[in-house]
């Protein structure tokens, strides 16, 4: 795992860093620096030392008796302190301590909180040097990365800087002329209004570029929307406003960033449903009475272990992103869909009744049955409904799961065929194999067995081994059995992995439960060296051996299809010279007794 990556909680803390604001006095921003340290990063002492251009100096301290402590600490440095200099010392300094000893995160939690106090500052001086001195500000007016756009007392514009003109796409300042603040189509209205009344104010909102270009206030290269974090400060000399500062900056890719974030909280990101924590908070917010009738469903998707190992995750995720599709479908826009877990989902749905409940299962279910990812699509569905306004939502929960558990028990016997219908029609139309080798198989094994004199449930064994010896092939890539050359060295490991697959696909039915060893052990050799344990001798099961044999004496006269005549004895001489090899000698001599004699 990447040490690196952030957690849930780490970006929450970025996202209280990043709000915080230098918009009122020293005083004011020291508090709000207080606050978020010793609730974010648990501060017991803090002291900050300002310096501005003008060398004039400004001293905060927190939990510090004297200055002299602050001094003592600076000396010795402790482990459970950190000090950051405002550009390089220039601007003064920050110091935080804790209880305990800094850790390395902790460490660049205080270095990233201590670059979002010094862009504060530096940006509150900046305000602070277009007041005291014009020729300063334009320095810092023409270099600034942030937006600045300058308005005379009746809000016409009188001057914008480069970062302006480029955060929104002007390429003729010119255009500009006439530019009214007060007639910005942009400007939130409840803004304007704080504006006009002399306030400086502070904002984020939408900017949509389509007005500007509606209304031709000036050419832009810039279209649709953006989000904008914007100051607008009024000049004042004398206490009369002589004009206002705008300072902007393009936040969308933060907004971006924080709205993935909100996404990732509340969704599930396979099928971009909402997940149990939403779905949660949703039942806790629903559970009212004007909500009542509050409706209930509980569905379980039936097949995606199989699909899983059968065909791996990245088929299941599809399973999981179609059943998520025909749930939307089903349902109505006020319902709440939720992934409850690995293969459970729950609907909430309010202001319903128990017959519209129903009958949305019923649309679930029918939807279904139109669409196949590899198996059928089909889920056992449970609902329920809190008809009164005081009953536990709770227990509604748990009928409707109740209910789904039982439909799922009543048709687990039929879904299980469907499923397992829907393999053995994958493996004969996507690989080599056929009914009649299939037939051929079982006819010669079920020979073996009975002359072995094997019980007829060993019979019965065989003849479903006989069928589903290579079910795991259906997670073979198709094109391994249309090649017409020899498979690649990698091909031949990825073939032999079919045992694997079969193995997990009969397991997961109990039809096939019973032979599942079987079918993993079909390709291991009398002499130790098949696949996959390498079982020796009658370490492979009876069954195993049998099939081994009965799978290869086919390919190999199915092999000889093209002479008019094909000779089996020329088989059995091939079959012969594996005995104790790669075949059971006694089944060998068996095979040879049942097609000569």
């Amino acid at each position: 795992m990447d040490n690196t990556a952030f957690s849930i909680y780490d970006l929450f803390v970025f996202y209280e860093i990043a709000s915080l604001s230098y918009l009122q006095g020293f005083d004011e921003f020291m508090e709000e620096i207080v606050e978020k340290s010793t609730r974010l990063f648990g501060t017991r002492r803090l002291a900050i030392v300002l310096l501005s251009e003008s060398k004039e100096k400004k001293e905060y301290y927190f939990g510090f008796k004297n200055k002299i402590n602050l001094e003592e600490m600076l000396a010795i440095k402790p482990e459970n302190c950190f000090v950051y200099y405002f550009d390089g010392g220039k601007l003064g300094f920050i110091y935080f301590e804790n209880d305990c000893k800094i850790s390395l995160r902790s460490n660049k939690m205080y270095n990233i909180f201590s670059k979002r106090i010094e862009e504060l500052i530096k940006a509150k001086f900046m305000e602070q040097a277009i007041k005291e001195n014009e020729e300063k500000f334009k320095n810092i007016f023409l270099q600034s990365p942030l937006g600045i756009e300058i308005y005379d007392k009746n809000g016409r514009l009188l001057e914008v800087n480069r970062a302006c003109l480029d955060i929104f796409g002007i390429v003729n300042p010119d255009e500009l002329k006439g530019f009214r603040l007060f007639e910005d189509p942009n400007l939130p209205e409840v803004q304007k209004q704080k504006l006009l009344g002399g306030e400086a104010i502070r904002y984020e909102s939408e900017f949509d570029f389509d007005i500007v270009k509606s209304k031709k206030l000036y050419n832009t290269t810039k279209s649709g929307k953006m989000h904008i974090d914007c100051s607008i400060t009024p000049l004042k000399v004398n206490s009369d406003i002589c004009g206002h500062i705008v300072i902007v900056q393009d936040i969308t890719e933060r907004k971006r960033n924080e709205e993935k974030i909100r996404y990732l909280t509340f969704h599930d990101n396979v099928t971009g449903l909402y997940n149990r924590h939403y779905f949660e908070e949703e039942i806790r917010r629903l559970d009212a009475e004007r909500q009542v009738p509050l409706s209930i469903i509980i569905g379980d998707l039936n097949g995606l272990k199989l699909l899983n190992d059968a065909f791996g995750h990245f088929q299941g995720d599809e399973l999981l992103k179609k059943i998520a599709d025909i749930l939307r479908k089903a349902c109505r826009k006020e319902d709440i869909i939720a992934r409850w877990g690995g293969d459970e989902f729950a609907i909430l749905l309010p202001r319903t009744d128990k017959k519209t409940a129903e009958q949305i299962c019923m649309r679930i279910t029918n939807l279904c049955m139109e669409g196949e990812v590899r198996i059928p699509l089909s889920i056992a569905l449970g609902c329920s409904t809190k008809e009164n306004h005081l009953e536990d939502i709770n227990e509604a929960l748990n009928r409707a799961e109740d209910a789904m558990y039982r439909q799922k028990s009543m048709e687990g016997s039929e879904v299980r065929k469907r499923l397992l219908s829907a393999l053995k029609r994958t493996l004969l139309e996507n690989t080599d194999e056929t009914e009649e080798h299939i037939d051929r198989i079982k006819n010669i094994a079920l020979k073996m067995a009975e002359k072995l004199g094997l019980s007829e449930e060993q019979l019965n064994s065989v003849k479903l081994l006989a069928e589903f010896h290579d079910i795991g092939k259906v997670a073979v890539p198709e094109d391994l059995f249309r090649k017409g050359k020899s498979p690649t060295p990698d091909e031949i490991v990825l073939m032999q992995k079919h045992v694997e697959t079969g193995y997990r696909i009969a397991i997961s039915f109990p039809e096939l439960s019973g032979i599942s060893e079987e079918i993993l052990h079909h390709h291991e050799r009398w002499d130790g060296r098949g696949y996959p344990k390498g079982l020796k001798g009658e370490e492979i099961s009876l069954l195993a051996r049998i099939i081994s044999i009965a799978d290869s004496y086919d390919e190999l006269i199915q092999g000889m299809s093209h002479e008019d005549n094909p000779d089996c004895t020329k088989v059995l001489k091939e079959i012969k010279r594996n005995s104790g090899i790669k075949f059971d000698p006694s089944l060998v001599d068996l095979l040879h007794t049942i097609l000569v004699l």
